[in-house]
């Protein structure tokens, strides 16, 4: 009999270590929905004339486009994005200013040099990342040629 008691409680002992110890796991009747940012980013293409000729005293900075303008976000109410520049074909050519890519230099638009230039841009939602491309293609504007001389 005292064999039996000790079986008896030694059964409901781990028994009870079964069942205290179970998977209690996330309440699946109200589940909480988890936050999800969705970047959508569109690229980028500019096409403009090459500078031929910067005045004195002209700025060399150029305004290019706000970014913001080609993306959409969702699920990120309040969440401001974040542009940076993961590439770009020409070192320093581009920068970002808050939502607005800069172009550094005008002075490099020469169509003879670079037809186009290319970066990549990263824009960055909380932990949510996406790139966009930007291209900006020059057009070739026929420069005056002055020559002093007889005309043959």
């Amino acid at each position: 009999m005292k064999y039996t008691n000790l079986t008896f409680i030694y059964a409901l002992a781990v028994g009870s270590l079964f069942v205290s110890c179970s998977d209690d796991g996330e309440d699946t009747d109200n589940p909480i929905p988890e936050a999800t940012i969705e970047i959508t980013a569109q690229d980028v293409t500019i096409t403009m004339d090459e500078v031929t000729q910067i005045e004195d005293g002209e700025s060399l900075e150029l305004s290019l486009a706000s970014l913001a303008d080609y993306i959409t976000v969702e699920g990120a109410e309040g969440v401001e994005p974040v542009f940076s520049i993961k590439s770009q074909s020409v070192d320093g050519a581009f920068a970002i200013e808050g939502n607005n890519l800069i172009l550094n230099d005008k002075s490099i638009l020469d169509f003879e040099t670079n037809p186009e230039f290319t970066a990549v841009v990263t824009v960055t939602v909380g932990d949510e990342s996406k790139d966009l491309n930007v291209t900006l293609t020059l057009n070739d504007v026929h420069e005056a040629t002055w020559s002093i001389g007889p005309i043959e």
